[in-house]
Order: C-alpha cells, then structure tokens, then sequence
C-alpha cells in the first residue's frame, strides 16, 4: 500500500494576500465495500498494524478518508491514539458520517494541519514521538523489561559524567537491541533534554534554533542510515565551542562504522569520542540476571 498522498490546504490572509500552505497526510479508500460495516453514527475502517505504525509515526498528521461514489461525498477521521480502537490483531477507527469533506470541514482540518506543521519541520523530535511508531507496530516490543546490559548502560552513564566526552559511539548488528537499550537508558535520565535526530529531516540553517537552551543529550539512532551526520556533528562541534552543554550518542551497524568514523575525524578530535563496548547477545553479556 502507497503511503499517505499530501493535501494541501490554504490559507488568505486579508488585505495582504499572504497565502499560507498547511500540510496533512491522506489515506483515501474508494469503494463500496468500504461502507459495508457501518454504525448509527459512521463507518468502520479496519486497517493492519504495519499500516497504523506507518501513519502514526509520520511527521505529518494523517486522516483516513473513505469516498462514496454514489452519494459522491467524502467522510474522513483523523489518525489518533484516541480514535484507534486495537482489535488484537488489528485496530479498526470509526469514520464519523458527520464528518464531511467540504467547507464545513475546513476550520477543523486546518486546526489538525497546525497541530503538525512545526513537528514536520523539525529536526529533532522527543524519545516519546520517535519511539511511537514502533510502539504499535507488534515486531517490536519495547514494553518487555530489558534484560542484561548493565555493563552497556554503565557505559553510557559514564560516557554522561566524563566532561572531556562530547560523542558517544553504540555499535551493534541489526536487531541485537540497540534501540531498546537506548529507550531504556534515556527514560531513567534526568537534567538533560534528550532529543532524538529524525531521519526525514535533514540538518538545515533552522537547525540550530531547536537547541536554544543548555543540556541536550542529541540521540541519532541507525546513525549509519543519515544522509547528513557530517553536518549535524559540526553544528556540535561548533555548539560546543561556544560553551554549550551538549553531548551526542549515535548508534550504528557495525558495517557503517568506517563513514561514522571519518565523519567523527573530521569534526573532533579522538579523545573526545568515548566507544562504548560493541553489543553481542544477552548470552554473552556477563552483566545479564541470572534470575
């Protein structure tokens, strides 16, 4: 199934005629047998978890629009944790016959546009908002207590205390437990504002003014798949020669290592990089419970 289709909505300021283009991501279903289960009050779309994952981590917000051809109207519900019924295997969402595309529709539509038009844009987002879209894709379990990695969390605690360390360095194969180590280790933090780096935004001249304050832990997970870790890291560099306290950890698959490490080289020197003992299983890792 495609992705969600862009509609783009506008706004006309009077008398100046500043026309301003809000953004919300649309899933239209056309058909009658998108209408076959119906309640008193709407319509009843079921979708998979892949797909419900999919939208729900997106940057923009989305609706589910669903188009009956013969009464040649268009009824929509946006995508939200308040709207999403799980069913088990699935979720279904309930698509109101009161909601109807059209001018009625514009004011509440454009409210929902406001409410992603800055988080689109951004290109850091919170642990929360970064996690989410795993959180209810059933591949990956993040709710399960983690198991073993006391001696990685150490390390990164320690990577937190060193004042000469500005870069971290979390190796790991794919699907050994990088991101789950990370979810559990920043949800214990405190006195730092820990941001994750978005992979659909790219570092740009706005960049900077999300870090205004003072005490960023900057999280890039999968760094090896960011197109623009070089610039992120001398915007660091450059942070942090201006006194900033900042620091970044960045994850990575072992065979990305070699570019992760040139970029390192580029904006720091050596000692300001701490490399955090390379993951291998929980069977390996002495520091794993025994109970």
């Amino acid at each position: 199934m495609k992705g969600p289709t862009f509609s783009r909505w506008q706004n006309t300021l009077r008398p100046v005629q500043v026309l301003f283009l809000k953004l919300i991501g649309c899933q239209v279903k056309s058909g009658p047998s998108y209408l076959e289960e119906q309640t008193a009050s709407g319509f009843i779309y079921r979708g998979s978890p892949e797909h419900l994952a999919y939208w729900r981590g997106h940057s923009l917000p989305v609706i589910v629009v669903l188009h009956d051809e013969k009464a040649e109207k268009c009824y929509w519900q946006m995508v939200s944790d308040k709207a999403v019924i799980r069913t088990g295997k699935g979720w279904k969402i309930e698509i109101p016959k009161a909601n109807v595309v059209g001018d009625e529709a514009k004011p509440e539509l454009a409210r929902i546009a406001d409410t992603g038009w800055l988080e689109s844009s951004r290109t850091f987002t919170t642990p929360e908002k970064f996690f989410h879209r795993a959180e209810v894709n059933p591949l990956f379990d993040y709710e399960q207590r983690l198991q073993g990695r006391q001696s990685s969390l150490a390390e990164m605690n320690e990577f937190l205390a060193d004042v000469d360390g500005v870069i971290a360095v979390l190796i790991g194969r794919g699907g050994i437990g990088k991101s789950k180590l990370l979810r559990h280790w920043v949800s214990g933090l405190s006195g730092w504002t820990v941001l994750f780096k978005k992979e659909t935004v790219s570092v740009s001249g706005a960049t900077e003014q999300e870090l205004g304050g003072d005490g960023y832990l900057i999280v890039i997970d999968d760094a090896h798949r960011q197109a623009d870790v070089d610039q992120l890291l001398q915007l660091i560099r450059d942070l942090k020669g201006n006194g900033k306290r900042i620091k970044v950890l960045l994850s990575c698959r072992p065979i990305g290592t070699q570019r992760i490490d040139a970029a390192l080289s580029r904006s720091f020197d050596p000692a300001a990089v701490v490399r955090i003992k390379e993951l291998g299983s929980c069977v390996q890792d002495r520091s794993w419970p025994s109970a």
